[in-house]
C-alpha cells in the first residue's frame, strides 16, 4: 500500500464543509435532510430544503424546484424569503442576474451545490462596461453567505471599490464570505473584495488571486474589521494584497501580508494558475496550514488547508496485479474502487440516510463503512 493525496478538485464537499463551520461559528441553524454538523450537502440535493438554480432554468416558467429551477441567480434571491438557502447547479453563470448580484439585506444562504472549480459567475464585464460580482448595502449579517463559486471578470468602475464584492453603509453589514475564488476582477481600489465603513465580514478560506485595482490601493481584499482566515491571498495588483484595518487575520496565505497569528507568505504551489486550477499540488505549504481547531478539519479528518479548494489526503491501495485498487477507510477499512457497494444522493462523511458510517472516494463513489 502507498500512501497519495487524492486532490478533490472538481467536487464541491470540503467547501461546504467551510461553510457549515462558518454556521456553527455564528450559532447558525441551516436546516437540511440531517443536523449533524459535520454533514456535507451536495449536488444532487433533492432531499434539501431551498431554492434552485440552473444555467439551464427558467425565470418565466421556473419554480425554484430541482425539476423546474431558475436561471439566474438574482431571481432566485428575489424569490427567497429570510432563512432561505439557494442552491446552484454547476455551471456559467453570466448576463444580467447573474452580475450586481444583491441580497438586499436578506439572510439567506447562497450555496453552489459543486463548489467554485464548476460553478462560475462570469461578470463579462470591463472597465468600459462596468459590473461588479455582489452588492452588499442594506446591512445584511452573517445568515447572508456566498460559499462556493468562482467569480471572475467582474470589474467596477474606475473610481468605484469592490470589483467581485463591495460592501459599504454600516459598521453592522458583516456577511459571511466562504470557500470562493475572486479572480481577475477590477475596480478603482479593492478589486477583488472590498468593505468598508466599519464593515465587519468574515472571510474564510477564499482563494483572492489575479485581481487589480486601477489606483495605488489594493488590488486584492480591504476591510475594516471582522475575520479574515485560511484564504490566499496573492498575485493582486498593485502588490498591497491585503488591507485588513481592524480585522483578525490568522492561518492565511497573504503576499507582503502580515506575519504571526499563523500567517505565512510562500509560494501556495497551485496545480495551474494559469489555467485557472487553483488547487493545491502536493508539498503546497498551503496543506494542513489552516487554523487548528478541529471544527476547521477537512473531510479527510487532517487539519485545514488553507485556501478555497483542499487536498483531499487518502490512502490509495495500487494493487496492480489483480486490479483490486481501491481506498482505505478512515475507519481502517479497505475497499475495492468497483465493489458496487451504496451510493448515497447527499454525499456525506460521518452519516448517511441510513446511519451508516461511510466514505466519498474522488470517484464520487460513497461507500457504507461496513459494505
Amino acid at each position: 500500500m502507498k500512501k497519495l493525496s487524492t486532490f478533490l478538485h472538481a467536487n464541491g464537499n470540503a467547501v461546504m464543509k467551510f461553510f457549515l463551520i462558518s454556521l456553527t461559528l455564528f450559532s447558525i441553524t441551516l436546516v437540511i435532510s440531517c443536523t449533524e454538523e459535520s454533514l456535507i450537502p451536495t449536488g444532487p440535493i433533492s432531499s434539501q430544503s431551498g431554492l434552485r438554480v440552473s444555467a439551464t432554468g427558467s425565470d418565466n416558467t421556473g419554480e425554484g424546484t430541482n425539476e423546474n429551477p431558475f436561471a439566474t441567480i438574482q431571481y432566485a434571491l428575489d424569490m427567497a424569503v429570510e432563512g432561505d438557502t439557494v442552491w446552484v447547479a454547476p455551471g456559467s453563470y453570466v448576463g444580467d442576474g447573474n452580475r450586481n448580484i444583491d441580497f438586499k439585506g436578506k439572510g439567506v444562504a447562497l450555496i453552489s451545490e459543486q463548489g467554485p472549480a464548476v460553478t462560475i459567475i462570469d461578470g463579462q464585464s470591463t472597465r468600459n462596461d462596468p459590473h461588479r460580482g455582489f452588492y452588499f448595502g442594506s446591512d445584511e449579517g452573517p445568515t447572508t453567505v456566498v460559499a462556493g463559486f468562482t467569480i471572475t471578470n467582474c470589474v467596477a468602475s474606475q473610481y468605484s471599490h469592490g470589483g467581485g464584492m463591495w460592501g459599504h453603509g454600516s459598521p453592522t453589514l458583516s456577511p459571511t464570505i466562504v470557500g470562493n475564488i475572486i479572480t481577475n476582477c477590477g475596480a478603482g481600489r479593492g478589486g477583488g473584495i472590498l468593505f468598508q465603513d466599519g464593515a465587519t465580514p468574515t472571510i474564510i478560506n477564499n482563494t483572492i488571486v489575479g485581481n487589480y485595482a486601477y489606483t495605488t490601493v489594493n488590488g486584492g481584499l480591504q476591510q475594516d474589521g471582522g475575520i479574515i482566515k485560511n484564504n490566499i491571498i496573492r498575485d493582486n495588483t498593485p502588490a498591497v494584497n491585503l488591507h485588513a484595518g481592524g480585522a483578525i487575520v490568522e492561518y492565511n496565505n497573504i503576499q507582503n501580508g502580515p506575519t504571526g497569528n499563523g500567517n505565512i507568505d510562500v509560494d501556495p504551489l497551485f496545480v495551474d494558475q494559469a489555467t485557472g486550477d487553483f488547487g493545491l499540488q502536493e508539498g503546497s505549504p498551503c496543506i494542513d496550514a489552516g487554523d487548528p481547531n478541529p471544527i476547521y478539519n477537512g473531510l479527510d479528518g487532517t487539519r485545514a488547508d488553507i485556501g478555497a479548494i483542499p487536498l483531499f489526503q487518502i490512502s490509495w491501495d495500487d494493487d496492480e496485479l489483480n486490479g483490486n485498487d481501491g481506498f482505505l477507510m478512515p475507519n481502517g477499512k479497505q475497499h475495492k474502487e468497483n465493489c458496487g457497494c451504496h451510493i448515497c444522493k447527499a454525499i456525506r462523511l460521518n452519516q448517511c440516510d441510513d446511519g451508516q458510517n461511510g466514505f466519498l472516494m474522488p470517484n464520487g463513489k460513497y461507500h457504507k463503512a461496513n459494505c
